[in-house]
C-alpha cells in the first residue's frame, strides 16, 4: 500500500485497477457532484463494490439550520444517495441506510477530541444528524 495525496476528482490510477473503493467521512464533500461517481467507478473492476460511510441527516431540510456550519449543506439522507447513485446507471445500489447509532458515535467522537461547543449537535436540529452508509456494485 502506498499513500497518495491527490485530488479525488483526478486520481492517478488505471481504469479497472481496484477490487473495491471505500470512503469514510469524506464522500459528502466531493461525491455530491452528479458526474463524480461515474468518474470514480471506472477505477473499479467490473461488478466490484464501492462503499461509503459519511455524515448525513435523518430527513432532508429546506434550509440549513442557523447553528450548523455552512459545509453541512452537503449532508443528505440515504434515500438521497440512493437516487443520486442510481440515476448514473453505473452502479446498482445494494444498501443505502442510516448507520445505527450514528449520532451517538458523533457525540462520542466530539467528547473524545475534547469538543465542548457542540451547539449544532445539542440543538433540536442536531437530532437530525448522524451517519449513512451506502454500498453499490459497478455495472458491467
Amino acid at each position: 500500500m502506498f499513500p497518495i495525496r491527490a485530488d479525488a476528482r483526478v486520481l492517478p490510477f488505471a481504469h479497472g485497477f481496484f477490487d473495491a473503493v471505500v470512503s469514510v467521512d469524506a464522500f459528502e464533500y466531493f461525491g455530491t457532484d452528479a458526474l463524480y461517481l461515474p468518474s470514480l467507478v471506472r477505477y473499479l473492476k467490473p461488478h466490484r463494490q464501492v462503499g461509503i460511510v459519511n455524515a448525513g441527516v435523518q430527513r432532508e431540510f429546506d434550509a440549513l439550520p442557523a447553528e450548523w456550519p455552512s459545509d453541512f449543506c452537503a449532508f443528505y439522507t440515504p434515500e438521497w444517495w440512493r437516487r443520486h447513485w442510481t440515476v448514473t446507471r453505473c452502479v446498482t445500489v445494494e444498501a443505502a441506510e442510516h448507520l445505527p447509532g450514528g449520532r451517538d458515535l458523533w457525540m462520542r467522537w466530539h467528547h473524545a477530541i475534547g469538543v465542548t461547543d457542540d451547539v449544532y449537535l445539542s440543538s433540536p436540529a442536531g437530532e437530525n444528524l448522524g451517519f449513512n452508509r451506502v454500498v453499490a456494485r459497478r455495472t458491467a
